[in-house]
């Protein structure tokens, strides 16, 4: 269900790992029925090395065209990288649609120790005239193991 007649509204959160010792799944509850959701308050720890994707599962109300998704990642809240992906044209009323990240192959934090610590992921969700439609934040922290990984499922 979409509340505030936002045009785009959020349905779940999933991590996808090729390997980790809890399982290769990790779904992290969310708000269902908002566009605005932050859950950079509940960070998952990923290894560093490991290989993840990300599953955001999402729906519209209404035709979209030229969908993006402008990503920002912070490393303890400071810039560290943006990435836009294009999505295109979505039609209206569309309950089960999932933006996968990266589209093709896994994302891998680096297993050096510079690298270890929090980051954050600010996803911007804008039609092609730059208008923001909805919005979605993340944390997460990359480890040097898999000790202590929360939350789990």
């Amino acid at each position: 269900m979409i509340h505030n007649n936002t045009k785009i509204c959020f349905k779940k959160f999933e991590v996808i790992f090729e390997e980790r010792p809890e399982g290769t799944e990790l779904t992290i509850p969310i708000e269902v029925g908002s566009g605005r959701v932050d859950i950079t308050s509940k960070p998952f720890n990923a290894k560093g090395g490991c290989h993840y994707k990300i599953i955001l599962g999402y729906m519209v109300s209404e035709p979209l065209n030229d969908l993006q998704i402008h990503i920002h990642t912070f490393k303890k809240s400071m810039p560290f990288g943006r990435d836009v992906q294009k999505i295109g044209e979505v039609h209206g009323n569309s309950n089960n649609l999932e933006f996968l990240f990266p589209s093709f192959g896994w994302e891998q934090p680096s297993s050096q120790s510079s690298s270890m610590g929090e980051y954050t992921i600010k996803m911007y969700f804008k039609d092609g005239k730059d208008n923001e439609l909805a919005t979605f934040f993340y944390s997460f922290n990359v480890t040097p193991d898999w000790v202590n990984v929360l939350p789990t499922n």
